[in-house]
């Protein structure tokens, strides 16, 4: 099977209160060498700040959803039947990406197409 370098990677983030700790996730998905991937955050109805915070993002493909959950399983379950990615990751609230993290996935994907996790 050949893997392209064109596909989409999808990360995903399941959210709940997250805006004192998610502004260091926005800026590390900022910071990604590797710009093709969207971003899937799937929250819980937060009642913080986190919903604005998230909102006022306009250099990141994302993709916001935000209703009722029943933890963070059903969250990211809910993200990954939103997610439009071949591939995908998913990154806690409160995680931080290297810059290349994106970039290394990619390869990795690349490098073993035949793997079904890495």
């Amino acid at each position: 099977m050949s893997v392209k370098n064109t596909f989409l990677i999808s990360v995903i983030t399941a959210t709940w209160n997250a805006g004192e700790c998610i502004e260091d996730l926005i800026d590390s998905l900022k910071n990604q060498t590797d710009k093709n991937f969207e971003w899937v955050v799937s929250d819980g109805l937060s009642t913080d700040a986190t919903l604005n915070i998230l909102s006022r993002i306009n250099d990141i493909n994302i993709k916001i959803i935000s209703q009722k959950d029943f933890g963070i399983y059903d969250a990211l379950n809910r993200g990954i039947e939103a997610c439009t990615g071949q591939y995908y990751l998913v990154v806690g609230a409160d995680d931080k990406l290297s810059p290349n993290a994106i970039s290394d996935l990619r390869k990795a994907i690349q490098n073993y197409p035949e793997a079904d996790f890495i």
